[in-house]
């Protein structure tokens, strides 16, 4: 008998590394997700911009406009609270940017920074630009714009290298109000970038926003999991040959850019790339769809686990409620939803590997 109990004993105790990880939240639901890239397709424009270097806003109506932004300083990024957007052009002498940042607070607007290359600028309502084109996450040059159009600049040189007394000496930007929202105009020669884009090109690149009209500090960024300590994340810039470029194509540019795995939020479709070698196209919806019957059958798995335990039970009954709670309409959503949605399976999985450990420790102690 006590032989046996030995035996159980050390099957619990091989068991408990596995099962502790799972129940402490080790293995991550997160974890095993894509993460998300973020994909911007530069247009090339013929516009003559005008004597104070703005392009029309006829030349702009080219431009798609980037309106996905997520919360800042995050992994794995819900959708941001604030709604932003950019557009993008390029042409023999740079790349021009219209930047639009929607906010019901204009009059809150925190515009404190006067001085050019203040690094403070950050502290009121601004822009972050980072821009990489080299493509490797490692430099970039930054520029920062606050609402009145206060500018700072530097360089990342390399991991361990940042210029802070760089300035680039072409690059201009301006801000304006109109009825919602505050505009930047901005334009970036390639002198200052330090390399010209040809078309087929791709950089990274990435967008932060900085708000404070809500009494307190808000971030949204355009490349999720992006900011200037998480520089692999920044997302990608494709420098158009055509006016208009295929969901295949973007997955064969991003095949050789990004490392797998990943997901792209491409209009109504999603490109999925899990391994190298395999790309899935998909939509968010179907992903929302498939993410929900796992988490079905992992709330199933770990009800079944549970019959003796009415605390379990009730957990689970939660979790059903909350995950029948998660609704979508639009690609965005259902990129939430595939978040939420995991996160509660993740809640039913530790419910299941928990029962699990009870069993074990329970059987050990009835064999004493």
């Amino acid at each position: 008998m006590k032989i046996q109990n030995r035996n159980t004993i050390a099957k619990v105790l091989l068991c408990l590394p596995l099962l502790a990880a799972a129940v402490c939240g080790t293995a991550n639901a997160d974890e095993s997700m894509p993460r998300k890239l973020a994909f911007y397709a530069v247009q090339y424009t013929s516009c003559a911009a005008s004597a104070n270097g703005a392009l029309a806003d006829a030349c702009w109506a080219q431009a798609p406009a980037a309106t996905a932004y997520y919360e800042y300083w995050k992994p794995n990024p819900a959708p941001g609270a604030l709604k932003s957007e950019f557009r993008m052009l390029y042409n023999e002498r740079g790349i021009y940017l219209k930047i639009t940042n929607y906010d019901d607070h204009l009059d809150k607007l925190r515009a404190s920074i006067i001085r050019r290359d203040d690094p403070d600028l950050w502290t009121d309502d601004c822009a972050q630009l980072y821009f990489d084109p080299a493509a490797n996450g490692v430099g970039f040059v930054s520029f920062t714009i606050n609402s009145q159009g206060v500018q700072s600049d530097y360089k990342q040189q390399d991991a361990a290298v940042m210029l802070r007394d760089w300035s680039g000496t072409g690059w201009r930007a301006a801000a304006h109000q109109t009825a919602g929202a505050w505009i930047i105009d901005a334009f970036f020669p390639w002198t200052d970038l330090g390399k010209k884009a040809a078309a087929g090109d791709v950089w990274m690149f990435d967008h932060v926003r900085y708000a404070y009209t809500s009494g307190k500090f808000i971030g949204v960024t355009w490349a999720p999991g992006g900011n200037y300590k998480s520089t692999s994340n920044f997302g990608y810039l494709y420098f158009m040959k055509d006016k208009t470029i295929a969901p295949a194509t973007v997955a064969k540019v991003l095949n050789a850019a990004a490392p797998a795995p990943w997901m792209l939020p491409l209009d109504d479709e999603m490109i999925v790339h899990p391994q190298p070698g395999k790309m899935e196209f998909t939509t968010a919806s179907a992903m929302a769809a498939a993410q929900r019957e796992a988490l079905l059958k992992a709330i199933a798995q770990a009800q079944n686990a549970s019959q003796n335990d009415a605390k379990a039970k009730k957990q689970l009954a939660q979790i059903e409620a909350d995950a029948q709670a998660v609704s979508y309409q639009s690609p965005q959503q259902a990129l939430a939803a595939i978040d939420q949605l995991a996160a509660l399976q993740e809640q039913a999985n530790q419910i299941y590997w928990q029962q699990q450990l009870n069993q074990l420790i329970n059987a050990a102690a009835a064999e004493k």
